[in-house]
């Protein structure tokens, strides 16, 4: 029983990281008049969490999962900006990313950075019930709700900053103990003003659903998605008493939120959308990598094999999983006829060539796979797993020089992609040009919040840069080494002073 009134208490206050609860002295919800913390500084704030997360690895970067995600959520962003939504985060600033966790949840950060479960993208039924929780976080960011919470409780900011972080990280750990002592810790440092909070609770929630609904429906998905979903959420809660979806925890729901999204979407009129097949493909993507151990993988599998035939593109899907499987497990064979399976059951698609690629990659035959991809890459140019596995194909075959002139036209258009700069620094290395490992190097850690190794990098590269003669290319490299260098450490300085 104390157990259960624990895990009771720790889900009450990891609603502060999802922004829906504040102090009842806030002012009225849409009133920013009143406000002290700044959108500079809540984007700071979010940047900082990002960067924390981004250390203890607490991000899910999958290339395509993520690919997925941020298109929906930049798709919903841009219908909420258009209804006049946006607030003071932009369309550009809004970032969706993944935390690897089987349970059902999603929360948005400061500054526009909204978390979501892999756990939500299996549970969803429809593409409509998964847009409608992104519809609903994008209510919360744009109403700037973490941001007036933070603007009241002046005295609990930097704990609650290192709550959002921990309750990342226990996301992460989706139930392990580590998990469960790092949320108790958050709960014994703020439980005594969670009770007086909830009733704004209610009130961001209703104004997140009504904001979210609107962005639903304008966007084009079904009406119905956020009534089913929260129907869903609700079954499943009295199914599983303690262990009801996450999403619920921070997000209380109530008779009156349901009966609220049940009349606006009767009044909006019924509307049949098709999924789309990314939705599909992501949803069979999660399955396949939920589990990271070969008994996990294997158990999955046999699970996948025995599930009846699906109805339309998810047969294909299924056949997709089960060729990711079979990938992790190192058996080629069955991966590739798993793969011809869905290619028939499936339109063309870059993750299936991303696949086909991975496949000839693990069996010895990348050089084979660099031509089609760069067919693919022509067809799907905004591809950022056809973009990466290309790189991987020609590091694979052993062409590192070209591999070093394709990835650097890659970070020229996608700066802010630190697997880019992690790539391009291996096949520095096996050029045997250190100088630009380590500057490569640098790139992607600073990208991953890492600002002191990026700065240990960058020293390194001064160091080599010693003994290299002053030819005119080597003293721009020497010029640009020392402007990053001389940045980083302000950055790393001003990191230092916050911190205090």
């Amino acid at each position: 029983m104390r157990y259960y009134w624990t895990k009771k208490l720790i889900a009450c206050f990891l609603v502060l990281c999802s922004a829906v609860h504040a102090q009842p002295r806030l002012p009225a919800l849409g009133d920013s008049a009143s406000e002290e913390l700044s959108p500079v500084a809540e984007r700071r704030l979010g940047e900082g969490i990002m960067a924390d997360a981004w250390r203890q690895r607490a991000i899910f970067d999958d290339a395509e999962l993520t690919e997925y995600v941020s298109t929906l959520g930049a798709d919903l962003a841009t219908t909420s900006a258009r209804l006049g939504e946006s607030g003071a985060v932009s369309v550009n600033d809004m970032q969706f990313f993944l935390v690897r966790d089987r349970s059902i949840n999603a929360f948005a950060l400061p500054g526009g950075f909204i978390g979501i479960n892999t756990g939500l993208i299996w549970a969803s039924q429809t593409e409509s019930e998964l847009a409608s929780v992104f519809a609903h976080e994008i209510g919360h960011v744009t109403q700037r709700h973490i941001a007036r919470m933070l603007s009241e409780q002046k005295t609990t900011g930097p704990a609650l900053l290192g709550a959002m972080v921990v309750a990342i990280l226990a996301a992460r750990a989706g139930g392990a103990s580590s998990g469960d002592v790092a949320q108790a810790t958050i709960a014994g440092t703020q439980a005594a003003a969670i009770q007086q909070q909830l009733n704004f609770s209610r009130d961001a929630e209703r104004e997140a659903d009504r904001i979210g609904f609107q962005t639903l429906v304008a966007a084009g998905f079904e009406p119905q998605g956020m009534p089913d979903f929260f129907q869903r959420l609700q079954q499943a809660s009295r199914l599983y008493d303690d262990s009801f979806p996450g999403y619920l925890r921070t997000h209380p729901l109530t008779v009156e939120r349901i009966s609220d999204v049940q009349n606006r979407a009767r009044g909006a009129g019924y509307r049949q959308r098709v999924d789309s097949v990314e939705f599909v493909l992501a949803r069979w993507r999660v399955k396949a990598l939920e589990q990271t151990t070969i008994a996990g993988l294997r158990a999955t599998l046999n699970e996948l094999s025995k599930l009846p035939a699906q109805r339309g593109w998810a047969e294909g899907a299924r056949h997709y999983a089960l060729a990711l499987l079979h990938l992790g497990l190192n058996e080629t064979t069955p991966a590739q006829t798993a793969l011809q399976q869905a290619r028939k059951l499936l339109p063309p698609h870059p993750w299936l060539e991303k696949l086909a690629a991975d496949l000839a990659i693990q069996s010895g035959q990348a050089a084979a796979a660099i031509e089609p991809l760069r067919v693919a890459q022509a067809r799907w140019p905004q591809s950022r797993p056809l973009r990466l596995v290309l790189a991987q194909a020609l590091q694979a075959a052993g062409q590192h020089a070209p591999a070093v002139t394709y990835l650097r036209d890659q970070t020229a258009l996608y700066a802010a992609d630190a697997r880019l700069y992690q790539l391009l620094a291996l096949s520095y290395e096996a050029l045997g040009q250190r100088v630009r490992q380590h500057q490569a190097l640098a790139e992607m850690y600073r990208l991953e919040g890492w600002l002191a190794a990026a700065v240990d990098q960058l020293e390194t590269a001064q160091r080599l840069m010693r003994g290299v003669g002053a030819v005119p290319e080597e003293f721009i490299l020497g010029s640009e080494i020392n402007a990053r260098l001389r940045e980083l450490r302000e950055q790393l300085l001003e990191e230092s002073r916050r911190r205090r």
